[in-house]
C-alpha cells in the first residue's frame, strides 16, 4: 500500500512540472511586453517635453509679435501636451510596477519549480527505496 501511495505523489510531482514551466514562460512574455510598453511610454514621454518645448518658444515668440490669436492656440496645444505628458508618465508608472511585480513572479515560479524538481527527486527515491524493501 505504502509503495503505491508513493507512487502516485511521483506522478502527481510530474504532472506539476509543465504548469510551472508555463507560468515561467508567461512571466517571461509580460515581462517582455513591459519592457516593450515601458519603452513607447519614455519615447512618447521625450517626444511631448520636445513638443512642449517646442510650444512655449511660439507663444514667446507669437507674444512678442503681438499675434495674441496664435498665442492662444498654441497655448491650447500645450495644454494638450501637457496631459499627453501626464498620461504617459502615469502610464510609464503602471508599466514599471507591472515589470517589478512580473520579475517577483517570475522569480517564485522558478523557486517552485526548483523547490518541485527536488520534491520529485526525493520522492522517486523514497519510490527506489520501496521497491527495495521487502514489506
Amino acid at each position: 500500500m505504502k509503495k503505491l501511495s508513493l507512487f502516485w505523489i511521483a506522478l502527481l510531482g510530474c504532472a506539476f512540472l509543465p504548469v510551472r514551466g508555463q507560468d515561467i514562460r508567461r512571466d517571461r512574455r509580460d515581462i517582455r511586453h513591459d519592457r516593450r510598453d515601458l519603452h513607447r511610454d519614455r519615447k512618447d514621454i521625450r517626444r511631448d517635453k520636445a513638443d512642449i518645448r517646442t510650444d512655449k518658444k511660439e507663444i514667446r515668440q507669437d507674444l512678442k509679435e503681438g499675434k495674441t490669436g496664435a498665442a492662444a492656440k498654441e497655448e491650447a496645444d500645450l495644454q494638450r501636451d501637457q496631459r499627453d505628458l501626464q498620461n504617459d508618465q502615469r502610464d510609464a508608472r503602471k508599466d514599471t510596477r507591472d515589470l517589478r511585480q512580473d520579475r517577483k513572479d517570475l522569480k517564485e515560479d522558478r523557486k517552485d519549480l526548483k523547490e518541485d524538481r527536488k520534491d520529485l527527486r526525493e520522492d522517486r527515491k523514497d519510490l527506489k527505496e520501496d521497491r527495495k524493501d521487502p514489506n
